[in-house]
């Protein structure tokens, strides 16, 4: 995939999020870490923590690029075990707050991924018993956080919540606006 594609990737999935932030602001304090019965999901905070999660380990675990500290705010020992062998479960951020400032920290680390010349974007290197380049891996973590919206959008309709449509269309024809999915 080219660059241009991919920033535009990633531009759409931080206007994606806003769409999801807006709704999730104005939401009680214990509302993102509610229990969702019946859900494949837990509650919005697992879901979230699990592609957030793979923003920050995929870039600064040991075992792949090594990019810069792992992010997450809490044991990081725990998250590098988890992301290299699943031995430990990932820990939980349980807030709405804590996880919007994960989120914008895991983006600023992506964006200083690519912010490096194409000799080093689009380099491969044995990553876990596969060649892969940030180019590689980044395209995969973009896609596998857009994979993971119908889930989102699935877990607000639970709790009972109206999701803003984060389709990509509106997001290039319609980028400053926001139009609440009425069902």
């Amino acid at each position: 995939m080219d660059r241009a594609a991919i920033t535009e990737l990633f531009d759409y999935m931080g206007w994606a999020f806003e769409r999801y932030a807006r709704v999730l602001d104005q939401q009680p304090a214990n509302r993102f870490a509610e229990p969702v019965p019946g859900s494949g999901w837990p509650s919005l905070a697992a879901c979230f923590n699990h592609f957030v999660a793979g923003y920050d380990v995929w870039l600064n675990a040991a075992w792949s690029f090594s990019l810069g500290p792992l992010l997450h705010p809490g044991d990081t020992e725990v998250v590098a075990t988890w992301a290299n062998d699943g031995s430990a479960p990932a820990p939980v951020i349980q807030t709405w707050p804590a996880m919007r400032d994960y989120y914008a920290r895991c983006r600023e680390a992506v964006r200083a991924a690519m912010a490096v010349p194409d000799a080093v974007f689009y380099v491969r290197r044995d990553i876990r018993g596969s060649l892969r380049s940030r180019a590689d891996v980044i395209t995969d973590l973009l896609l596998h956080d857009r994979g993971h919206h119908g889930d989102i959008n699935t877990l607000f309709y639970q709790l009972g919540l109206k999701p803003y449509f984060n389709d990509y269309s509106l997001y290039l024809t319609h980028p400053n606006d926001f139009f609440l999915d009425e069902g």
